[in-house]
Formats: C-alpha cells, structure tokens, sequence
C-alpha cells in the first residue's frame, strides 16, 4: 500500500513530560523530526538570519502541534514561538530530548513491523 509523504511527515506521537510535579503532554510531528530539519536549524544561513534567537526554541515551534497548557480560564493554549519562549529552559530541554528519543527509538508498534 503507497504511503503519501505529506502524510507521513505530519504523523503525531503524544509524549508526557514530568516537570516539578505536574505531567507536560506534548503532541509533535514525530517524522518531521529528520535530517533536513537539524541541517536546516545548524546551517549557517539559519544563523545568519536570525543571530540572538533561540534555536531550541524555533525547533520546538516547527515540530509541536498541541500541548495540555491552558490559560486561566481553561482555554487551550495553541503551541507558537511566543509561548514557548515563555517556557522554563529546563521543561524545553526535557521536551526536546524527549521528542529525540522517541524519534530514535521506535516504539514496540514500530518494531514489530
């Protein structure tokens, strides 16, 4: 059966992500996460084009696609650049090499394939 590549790179993986007692759930696009997006974050274009920005933080913005933060209210808050920049540097770190690991180690439904 033929897989359509837009569709495969927009495939989502949940992770969950204690940080200082709470559970951080993060939607990401898992198979987004690929060659050409770290070449493209350490190239010296990239650093060209945006010197004094946070690399982690624009990576982060790309591959996030949903998240359990809410506002006061209750209302979702959709991932972007913005809020994240808002986050902990610690909780980005954990979500990035999270979002890596998982990407590097397919889960028990990936290796039985």
């Amino acid at each position: 059966m033929a897989i359509r590549l837009k569709e495969f790179l927009a495939q989502e993986k949940t992770i969950e992500i204690e940080y200082l007692g709470e559970t951080v759930t993060v939607s990401y696009k898992v198979n987004a996460f690929n060659t050409q997006f770290i070449n493209d974050y350490y190239s010296p274009k990239w650093a060209e084009e945006h010197a004094g920005e946070n690399r982690l933080d624009h990576q982060l913005s790309e591959l996030i696609t949903g998240w359990n933060l809410v506002d006061d209210a209750e209302n979702p808050i959709p991932p972007s650049l913005a809020v994240i920049e808002l986050l902990p540097l610690k909780l980005k770190e954990k979500i990035g090499k999270a979002m890596f690991a998982q990407s590097m180690d397919p889960g028990e439904d990936e290796k039985k394939g």
